[in-house]
């Protein structure tokens, strides 16, 4: 449902209000493992719409904080960056 709905967003509204509520759900519950990787998901699919800037200066700073104990937020994390995870 995201990339649909989000063709309809441009680059102003992501970066003005879907990229600061992400962020917010991640500060409140970065703990819980479920919500980082929704929005670790989140952060994927609005990639494409935030100029490179943006991406620095508001994407990075929250995958740097992202805790990687977890095996499903390593893949996340891993494919998200173009790479193919395996578990084995």
């Amino acid at each position: 449902m995201i990339p649909t709905i989000l063709d309809y967003f441009d680059e102003e509204t992501v970066r003005n209000q879907i990229l600061p509520k992400t962020k917010e759900v991640y500060a409140q519950n970065g703990a819980d493992v479920k919500i980082v990787l929704a929005v670790l998901a989140c952060i994927s699919r609005i990639l494409n719409k935030m100029e490179k800037m943006v991406i620095v200066d508001e994407v990075l700073p929250v995958l740097f904080d992202v805790r990687l104990g977890d095996v499903n937020v390593l893949v996340r994390v891993l494919g998200g960056l173009g790479g193919q995870a395996q578990t084995s």
